[in-house]
């Protein structure tokens, strides 16, 4: 199978979804497939680059268009280079963000339907609408982000549509379009044991170590992280350490001084990180005893640092919990836990396990089910699958299980 991304941004280490095409390139070239990638909307660039990317000692190659190229020549660029590959599939990899600083790519279904060729259209939506209405401006552009939705949906006619979680399939199911699900992977791939940071080295063995890394928290997640570290500190006396992974902000040293100005009387010991490299993280992920998850329960699904904790094996505590909505995921669930008291008391750490693998071939399983626009093969409720699906050449809807 010929496959072509299209996303974004492709800088390494500045972009989720850019980072999530390395990896998935990197397994689908290994299972035989050829793979290239196309940056539509390039903002860490100002002039056109064609060049090869690594990742797991494969590359492959990728074009990448600086932001503030003219649609015409966006168009020109990206129509020579798949033509030239020659896919069997165009995958967009949709994020509103990535394409218009706004969120708002009015342009994009345009830009993107002038890739005409002999090949099907994927699409991946990582991210949909935002959900809040208000105040009166989000909820306008809300609206918009899904009139633009829609509109690449209409123009594209996509043979194939994926959402990384259940809420977000069922979230467009509610403006008329089909998707299924296909689960992500941890963004944090395990390596060889690599030399740990000096201050983590210095902690004392017995401490419980708490694990946050990415973006700081701020407002009301903050003082919620901070109010449940202060009450386990009253009802578990027991010595913990938070470990900060995180790259040097404003956000990130707030989070510092309200950590230290309200846990310094706890004996709590704070560690800063600050920006490690992949393979220390790996090892820092493997080391610790519990990792905090940035996300709301119903997105956890969507989080590859959440998955990258849990494919290694780490307990992790969602403070974002809400008591009305249920867990929805079920990979090393009994890993996932809405306090941290029961989180820290989890003494079940199973083997590294990444999911990176069987997601592949289970997108090289749907796509090759749905060569025929006439006759999709899609998921239906009759006979199960090995990946989880099951189906069928007769219905054309999209379920999964």
């Amino acid at each position: 199978m010929r496959i072509v991304f299209l996303c974004g941004s492709l800088e390494i280490g500045k972009d989720g979804v850019s980072d999530y095409i390395r990896c998935l390139s990197t397994e689908l070239i290994k299972q035989g497939n050829a793979v290239s990638a196309v940056a539509l909307n390039d903002r860490f660039i100002t002039e056109k680059i064609v060049e090869t990317q690594n990742n797991d000692y494969i590359s492959f190659s990728v074009l990448r268009i600086p932001s503030k190229t003219s649609a015409s020549r966006k168009s020109l660029w990206a129509k020579k280079w798949v033509e030239e590959f020659a896919p069997n599939w165009v995958s967009l990899q949709f994020v509103p963000y990535a394409y218009n600083i706004k969120g708002l790519p009015f342009g994009l279904a345009k830009l993107l339907s002038s890739l005409s060729g002999p090949f099907k259209w994927h699409i991946m939506f990582h991210e949909l609408w935002i959900e809040e209405r208000r105040p009166l401006s989000t909820m306008i552009v809300s609206h918009l982000q899904q009139l633009i939705i829609r509109h690449c949906v209409h123009k594209l006619k996509p043979s194939l549509v994926h959402v990384s979680i259940p809420f977000n399939k069922q979230r467009l199911s509610r403006i008329g379009v089909q998707a299924a699900v296909l689960r992500l992977f941890g963004n944090i791939l395990k390596r060889s044991p690599n030399a740990l940071p000096v201050p983590f080295n210095n902690l004392p063995p017995t401490t419980k170590k708490i694990l946050y890394f990415g973006t700081a928290p701020r407002g009301e997640f903050l003082e919620q992280v901070v109010s449940e570290l202060v009450n386990f500190c009253i009802k578990v006396p027991s010595p913990i350490s938070i470990v900060l992974v995180c790259g040097y902000t404003p956000m990130k040293d707030a989070f510092v001084q309200k950590l230290t100005e309200t846990l310094s009387g706890y004996g709590i010991l704070i560690v800063d990180c600050g920006f490690v490299e992949s393979d220390v993280l790996s090892s820092l992920l493997t080391e610790c005893t519990v990792g905090i998850a940035r996300s709301e329960i119903r997105y956890l699904g969507k989080s590859g640092s959440a998955i990258a904790m849990l494919e290694h094996g780490l307990p992790i505590w969602v403070p974002k919990w809400k008591s009305e909505h249920a867990l929805d995921y079920d990979f090393r669930d009994r890993l996932i836990f809405r306090d941290l008291i029961s989180a820290i008391k989890c003494t079940e750490r199973p083997e590294y396990f990444s999911l990176l693998p069987e997601v592949a071939q289970q997108f090289i399983n749907h796509i090759n089910h749905n060569f025929n626009d006439t006759a999709r093969f899609y998921p239906t409720l009759s006979t199960r699958s090995s990946d989880g699906f099951h189906y069928s050449s007769q219905n054309t809807t999209i379920s999964s299980t």
